[in-house]
């Protein structure tokens, strides 16, 4: 599957859809973040491998995968997908933190 496909999903699901998150992978959105750090942001298969890891372990592997079909990957224009990853990743953090 073409790792821009997964990325740009995920990046959705955080921007439009952070209910499909669990309590469990919420609190675990920091390690993912950690995880990322390690790619570089011009290697897009490592970064939609980490995000197919932490989705199949948070029972979303299967909903990513879907989700990864459907998607128009034309209608993303983003350059850095890393920083916006990780910048999606944390403000949703901490909207969760302050919920809690």
């Amino acid at each position: 599957m073409e790792p821009k496909r997964i990325i740009i999903v995920f990046i959705k699901w955080l921007q439009n859809n952070p209910d499909i998150f669990l309590p469990e992978a919420w609190q675990e959105l920091p390690d993912l973040n950690e995880n990322l750090a390690f790619c570089d942001d011009d290697e897009l298969f490592p970064i939609a491998h980490t995000l197919s890891k932490w989705c199949a372990k948070h029972q979303l592997g299967d909903k990513l995968k879907q989700a990864a079909l459907q998607v128009d990957v034309n209608e993303s224009h983003a350059k850095n997908y890393l920083q916006l990853l990780q910048q999606n990743i944390q403000k949703r953090y901490n909207a969760f933190l302050t919920s809690s």
